[in-house]
């Protein structure tokens, strides 16, 4: 195949996010189960291939000398050149597969993969991962129902499935480069509010993996029970779990 070898002419002919787009739209085919997986597989191959391609300039073998420089024009972003087309690529599967097994290999890849490589991004392009892809998984929250590519059925579907597992995926990123993330905690702490809100989820599913990563810290124990179940209003309840959210990934990190 084209993405095995002739990749390194795919980089230097500048088609490399044609190549991404191509094998996206392979991956989101209704038809075709196991081909879709093999373009998702294809799709995470093409990071390790990127980054050791001579001709690619995230690659440590990467010399400019002796290519052609055009003049006139701002000098790209390698990260956004490179690095976003990927990793949005997973983020359109997830947003428009229509295979729910399917949505759930990218989810796996795409939030794998910030793990694995997240820490060479610079805070300038995590702000861009956060605000331009994962954040808006949950923009459907925020959607009026005809707004919706989905039907009722398919809705419920959707939240009960793929965006549950995106958000446990969001939280353990923020745990994990919470130190890099740290900016981006109140909008994490207001998404979690919204699901909470709207009935989507109560929070009591995440306690396991929580108490694994606080200790049982019974702080965050209270701030992440369903706001229902208290007995204060709900206005000084939300703001007293956020604080108390806040505080327990801050605490957490500080040990």
């Amino acid at each position: 195949m084209i993405y095995k070898t002739k990749f390194s002419v795919v980089i230097a002919q500048g088609s490399f996010a044609d190549l991404i787009v191509c094998l996206t739209e392979t991956a989101k085919n209704n038809r075709f189960q196991r081909i879709s997986f093999q373009a998702l597989d294809a799709l995470k191959a093409t990071i390790p291939n990127m980054l050791a391609c001579p001709e690619c300039p995230l690659s440590a073998k990467y010399s400019p000398k002796d290519r052609p420089q055009v003049p006139k024009q701002p000098p790209e972003d390698p990260m956004i050149k490179f690095w976003y087309p990927i990793l949005f690529a997973f983020h359109d599967v997830i947003m428009t597969g229509d295979d729910l097994e399917v949505r759930q290999r990218a989810l796996d890849i795409l939030f794998g993969t910030l793990e694995t490589y997240g820490g060479s991004y610079s805070s300038d392009f995590w702000d861009i991962v956060c605000r331009k892809i994962l954040f808006p998984i949950f923009n459907i929250l925020r959607a009026r129902p005809d707004d919706s590519r989905f039907n009722d059925e398919e809705l419920s579907v959707w939240l009960s499935t793929t965006m549950i597992k995106a958000l446990r995926g969001l939280i353990e990123l923020f745990t994990h480069y919470f130190q890099t993330l740290e900016r981006m905690l109140d909008l994490l702490l207001d998404l979690l509010v919204s699901c909470i809100c709207q009935g989507y989820i109560s929070m009591s599913p995440f306690l396991t993996s929580r108490e694994r990563h606080f200790g049982q810290d019974r702080k965050f124990m209270s701030a992440t029970a369903n706001p229902r179940e208290r007995k204060k209003s709900s206005t000084e309840t939300l703001e007293e779990n956020l604080s108390h959210l806040r505080s327990a990934f801050r605490d957490h990190h500080r040990i």
